[in-house]
Protein backbone atom coordinates (compact mmCIF):
# COMPACT_ATOMS: atom_id res chain seq x y z
CA UNK A 1 0.00 0.00 0.00
CA UNK A 2 1.51 3.29 -1.45
CA UNK A 3 1.91 5.83 1.35
CA UNK A 4 0.00 9.17 1.10
CA UNK A 5 2.57 12.02 -0.02
CA UNK A 6 1.05 14.61 2.31
CA UNK A 7 1.20 11.74 5.38
CA UNK A 8 4.74 10.97 4.50
CA UNK A 9 6.27 14.82 4.76
CA UNK A 10 4.10 15.06 7.91
CA UNK A 11 5.88 11.75 9.24
CA UNK A 12 8.98 13.58 8.14
CA UNK A 13 8.55 17.03 9.19
CA UNK A 14 7.83 15.10 13.38
CA UNK A 15 11.17 13.05 13.13
CA UNK A 16 13.06 15.87 11.85
CA UNK A 17 11.47 18.28 14.64
CA UNK A 18 12.05 15.88 16.90
CA UNK A 19 15.94 14.76 15.60
CA UNK A 20 16.44 18.66 15.83
CA UNK A 21 15.27 19.40 19.42
CA UNK A 22 18.41 17.62 20.94
CA UNK A 23 20.23 19.48 18.91
CA UNK A 24 21.90 22.72 20.58
CA UNK A 25 23.74 25.42 18.64
CA UNK A 26 24.06 29.06 20.27
CA UNK A 27 22.20 30.49 22.59
CA UNK A 28 22.61 33.52 25.53
CA UNK A 29 23.43 32.52 28.62
CA UNK A 30 24.51 34.23 32.11
CA UNK A 31 26.99 33.18 34.83
CA UNK A 32 25.71 31.54 37.79
CA UNK A 33 29.16 30.87 39.36
CA UNK A 34 32.82 32.29 38.65
CA UNK A 35 36.08 31.75 40.50
CA UNK A 36 38.48 32.81 38.08
CA UNK A 37 39.71 29.84 36.78
CA UNK A 38 38.40 30.25 33.01
CA UNK A 39 35.40 27.46 34.31
CA UNK A 40 32.02 28.65 35.38
CA UNK A 41 28.32 27.56 36.02
CA UNK A 42 26.03 29.14 33.01
CA UNK A 43 22.27 29.49 32.85
CA UNK A 44 20.96 29.25 29.14
CA UNK A 45 18.22 32.66 28.70
CA UNK A 46 16.28 31.09 25.87
CA UNK A 47 13.77 27.90 27.04
CA UNK A 48 12.65 25.54 25.14
CA UNK A 49 9.24 25.15 23.63
CA UNK A 50 7.69 21.99 23.32
CA UNK A 51 5.21 20.44 20.57
CA UNK A 52 1.98 20.94 23.29
CA UNK A 53 3.33 24.43 23.34
CA UNK A 54 4.40 24.93 27.00
CA UNK A 55 7.91 25.94 27.98
CA UNK A 56 10.83 24.50 29.43
CA UNK A 57 13.50 26.07 31.49
CA UNK A 58 16.75 24.75 30.80
CA UNK A 59 19.26 23.80 33.49
CA UNK A 60 22.48 25.53 34.47
CA UNK A 61 25.13 23.62 33.26
CA UNK A 62 28.10 23.29 35.61
CA UNK A 63 31.83 23.68 34.32
CA UNK A 64 31.51 25.14 31.30
CA UNK A 65 34.66 26.59 29.90
CA UNK A 66 34.95 30.40 29.80
CA UNK A 67 36.62 31.78 26.09
CA UNK A 68 38.95 35.48 26.78
CA UNK A 69 41.29 36.39 24.34
CA UNK A 70 44.81 34.73 24.39
CA UNK A 71 47.41 33.14 22.75
CA UNK A 72 50.95 31.69 23.70
CA UNK A 73 52.74 34.62 24.82
CA UNK A 74 49.07 37.06 24.99
CA UNK A 75 46.11 36.76 27.52
CA UNK A 76 43.59 39.34 28.58
CA UNK A 77 40.62 38.54 31.48
CA UNK A 78 38.53 40.04 33.39
CA UNK A 79 36.33 39.65 36.26
CA UNK A 80 32.95 37.69 35.55
CA UNK A 81 29.87 38.14 38.29
CA UNK A 82 26.96 36.08 38.83
CA UNK A 83 24.25 37.36 36.08
CA UNK A 84 26.68 38.87 33.74
CA UNK A 85 25.88 37.93 30.23
CA UNK A 86 27.75 35.27 27.73
CA UNK A 87 27.29 33.70 24.45
CA UNK A 88 27.31 30.13 24.67
CA UNK A 89 28.32 27.54 21.94
CA UNK A 90 27.64 24.03 22.13
CA UNK A 91 30.41 21.91 20.60
CA UNK A 92 30.20 19.33 17.61
CA UNK A 93 31.30 16.73 19.36
CA UNK A 94 32.28 15.80 23.39
CA UNK A 95 34.83 17.80 24.08
CA UNK A 96 35.79 16.22 27.87
CA UNK A 97 38.38 14.63 26.90
CA UNK A 98 39.95 17.52 24.86
CA UNK A 99 39.15 19.93 27.98
CA UNK A 100 40.78 17.78 30.05
CA UNK A 101 44.21 16.31 28.39
CA UNK A 102 44.24 18.73 25.51
CA UNK A 103 45.51 17.56 22.09
CA UNK A 104 44.08 15.81 19.81
CA UNK A 105 41.28 13.97 21.28
CA UNK A 106 39.61 10.96 20.57
CA UNK A 107 35.74 11.21 22.37
CA UNK A 108 34.38 8.49 24.26
CA UNK A 109 30.53 9.49 23.99
CA UNK A 110 28.86 9.60 21.12
CA UNK A 111 27.17 13.02 21.69
CA UNK A 112 26.61 15.89 19.17
CA UNK A 113 25.98 19.66 19.89
CA UNK A 114 24.81 18.90 23.48
CA UNK A 115 24.21 21.43 26.39
CA UNK A 116 27.41 19.19 28.43
CA UNK A 117 29.96 20.79 25.69
CA UNK A 118 28.91 24.43 25.89
CA UNK A 119 31.38 27.27 25.65
CA UNK A 120 30.83 30.49 26.91
CA UNK A 121 32.31 33.62 25.63
CA UNK A 122 31.40 37.01 27.79
CA UNK A 123 29.64 39.91 26.63
CA UNK A 124 26.34 39.01 24.94
CA UNK A 125 24.21 41.79 26.11
CA UNK A 126 20.62 42.09 25.23
CA UNK A 127 19.11 45.90 23.71
CA UNK A 128 17.96 46.72 26.53
CA UNK A 129 20.85 45.54 29.24
CA UNK A 130 22.77 48.76 30.10
CA UNK A 131 26.73 48.49 28.09
CA UNK A 132 29.74 50.58 29.05
CA UNK A 133 29.95 53.49 27.70
CA UNK A 134 30.66 53.25 23.75
CA UNK A 135 30.62 55.02 20.21
CA UNK A 136 31.49 53.85 16.38
CA UNK A 137 34.87 56.28 16.45
CA UNK A 138 36.87 55.84 19.67
CA UNK A 139 38.83 52.74 21.08
CA UNK A 140 38.30 51.94 24.50
CA UNK A 141 38.86 49.39 27.58
CA UNK A 142 36.47 50.42 30.17
CA UNK A 143 36.76 48.74 33.99
CA UNK A 144 34.85 50.50 36.75
CA UNK A 145 35.53 54.38 36.68
CA UNK A 146 38.49 53.82 34.85
CA UNK A 147 39.48 53.86 30.49
CA UNK A 148 41.79 53.55 28.52
CA UNK A 149 40.78 55.16 25.00
CA UNK A 150 42.24 56.21 21.78
CA UNK A 151 40.38 58.50 20.07
CA UNK A 152 39.36 58.77 16.41
CA UNK A 153 42.25 61.53 16.10
CA UNK A 154 44.75 58.92 17.35
CA UNK A 155 44.90 60.99 20.85
CA UNK A 156 45.22 58.36 23.79
CA UNK A 157 43.56 58.83 27.04
CA UNK A 158 44.50 56.73 30.51
CA UNK A 159 41.83 57.90 32.87
CA UNK A 160 42.49 55.83 36.70
CA UNK A 161 40.09 56.23 39.54
CA UNK A 162 42.82 55.26 41.77
CA UNK A 163 46.57 55.28 41.55
CA UNK A 164 48.90 54.31 38.34
CA UNK A 165 51.89 52.63 39.08
CA UNK A 166 54.72 52.28 36.32
CA UNK A 167 57.15 48.85 36.80
CA UNK A 168 59.87 48.32 34.23
CA UNK A 169 62.36 45.61 34.79
CA UNK A 170 64.45 47.69 32.10
CA UNK A 171 64.55 51.83 30.96
CA UNK A 172 61.13 53.74 30.93
CA UNK A 173 61.26 56.40 28.27
CA UNK A 174 58.90 58.93 27.04
CA UNK A 175 59.82 60.35 23.95
CA UNK A 176 57.92 63.41 22.48
CA UNK A 177 58.13 65.96 19.67
CA UNK A 178 55.82 67.88 22.01
CA UNK A 179 55.37 69.35 25.12
CA UNK A 180 55.70 67.25 28.32
CA UNK A 181 53.50 68.63 30.86
CA UNK A 182 52.67 67.20 34.27
CA UNK A 183 50.09 68.91 36.82
CA UNK A 184 49.22 67.80 40.43
CA UNK A 185 47.49 69.90 43.13
CA UNK A 186 49.99 67.07 45.71
CA UNK A 187 53.53 66.18 45.93
CA UNK A 188 55.80 64.74 43.17
CA UNK A 189 58.26 62.23 44.19
CA UNK A 190 61.13 61.23 41.93
CA UNK A 191 63.49 58.90 43.44
CA UNK A 192 66.08 56.55 42.22
CA UNK A 193 69.33 54.93 43.06
CA UNK A 194 70.75 55.72 40.10
CA UNK A 195 71.41 58.69 37.60
CA UNK A 196 68.31 60.75 36.90
CA UNK A 197 68.80 62.58 33.58
CA UNK A 198 66.35 65.01 31.95
CA UNK A 199 67.47 66.64 28.61
CA UNK A 200 65.15 68.92 26.90
CA UNK A 201 66.74 69.98 23.11
CA UNK A 202 64.92 72.94 22.60
CA UNK A 203 62.27 75.01 24.79
CA UNK A 204 61.41 75.02 28.23
CA UNK A 205 61.27 72.52 30.59
CA UNK A 206 58.83 73.39 33.36
CA UNK A 207 58.07 71.41 36.45
CA UNK A 208 54.87 72.77 38.73
CA UNK A 209 52.91 72.05 41.94
CA UNK A 210 51.31 73.70 44.38
CA UNK A 211 52.91 70.86 46.81
CA UNK A 212 56.17 69.56 47.46
CA UNK A 213 58.59 67.87 45.00
CA UNK A 214 60.98 65.91 46.20
CA UNK A 215 64.41 64.64 43.99
CA UNK A 216 66.56 62.12 45.58
CA UNK A 217 69.83 60.73 44.35
CA UNK A 218 71.87 61.87 41.25
CA UNK A 219 70.14 64.74 38.76
CA UNK A 220 71.17 65.58 35.62
CA UNK A 221 69.33 68.59 33.72
CA UNK A 222 70.43 69.42 29.89
CA UNK A 223 68.90 72.37 28.52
Amino acid sequence: MKQNPSSYDESFRRNFHALMSSVHTVIPGVIEKYDGKRIGNVKPQIQKKLADGTYLELPVIEEVPIIFPGATDFGMTWPLQKGDPVMLHFAERSIEEWLNDGGEAKPEDARRFSLTDAIAIPGMYNLSEPFPESNNEDFMIIYKESSIKILEDEIIELVSNSDINITGAGDINIDGDGAFSITTSDDISLESTGEVEIKNSAGTFTIKSSGQIDLNGNLTVDP
